[in-house]
């Protein structure tokens, strides 16, 4: 199911941005499992995860965003969607429903 949202160029990251991508791709080279990103208001956690999440799925995996309010969740699909990754949202009576696509929102 397609978002409706035109595709654009991905947004460029900030440095310090492209700097924590960076940091969380090697310690997941080096084995590490378990990885927080953890970044004041503001700061592009989700442009951050939506670069993580369009790699990943480049590379045929999949992926799950769990957000507790309905408005991270639609900021979520959006931003997904600006980074050219579609995702289906799991969300009672969402009308975004695709349990085939790679990335869920939920």
């Amino acid at each position: 199911m397609s978002t409706g949202l035109a595709v654009l160029s991905p947004p460029l990251l900030r440095p310090y941005q492209v700097r924590a991508v960076e940091q969380l791709r090697e310690a997941a080279r080096r084995g590490k499992k378990r990885l927080c990103l953890i970044a004041a208001c503001g700061a592009g956690k989700t442009l951050m995860f939506s670069e993580i999440i369009r790699s990943a799925v480049a590379l045929g995996k999949r992926a799950a965003v769990v957000a507790h309010r309905r408005e991270l969740i639609d900021q979520t699909v959006e931003k997904l969607a600006r980074f050219g990754v579609e995702s289906g949202v799991i969300m009672a009576s969402d009308s975004r429903a695709d349990s085939y696509l790679p990335v869920q929102v939920c």
